[in-house]
């Protein structure tokens, strides 16, 4: 009861609730319906959240894990499959991150928790239903880090989150 809380759906409140305990020394998990909610956050995530670092000279964190899902493919309309993590990316202050396994969701999520900067963990709405092996209690994955699956020397395929499904496979074909 103390650790759950049930928000009015206002997108900015929820951010801005979260900014704010953040900076008191918690480490909140907000969570947003679908990425392009987000938008009714911008000026959280992206004034306050990821720049309050900078403003203060470093004296204030914000360690805030904003979880929310994106992704197209299941007929969810247009209003609800944008992929905005790009944008997103390119803001100073905030890491980005999406997973493309279970292992991969624990992993990145439990480092966004224990980061001490703000973390936009965005899950593709089709790789949730994907299962697989647990990963061992204390799982983290380093942010930042590419985590290369299989090494060559004809070709580089570069992808991230739900593709991967695909592209693995298709590299052991080729």
């Amino acid at each position: 009861d103390r650790r759950v809380r049930d928000t009015p759906i206002s997108e900015n409140t929820i951010v801005g609730m979260g900014v704010g305990a953040a900076m008191l020394g918690l480490r909140p998990v907000v969570e947003l319906m679908t990425i392009n909610f987000s938008l009714l956050a911008l000026d959280q995530i992206v004034n306050h959240a990821a720049k309050l670092r900078f403003m203060s000279g470093g004296q204030t964190s914000v360690p805030i894990t904003i979880r929310t899902r994106t992704g197209a493919g299941m007929g969810a309309g247009g209003q609800h499959s944008d992929m905005l993590e790009a944008w997103f990316a390119h803001v100073a202050g905030i890491k980005v991150v999406v997973p493309s396994s279970p292992a991969d969701a624990v992993g990145l999520l439990t480092s966004c928790i224990f980061d001490d900067d703000p973390c936009l963990f965005i899950e593709d709405a089709l790789t949730r239903a994907v299962t697989g092996p647990a990963p061992p209690p204390g799982h983290r994955i380093p942010l930042g880090k590419a985590n290369v699956l299989r090494t060559g020397s004809d070709v580089s395929v570069i992808s991230y989150g739900r593709p991967i499904q695909d592209v693995v496979p298709m590299a052991e074909r080729l």
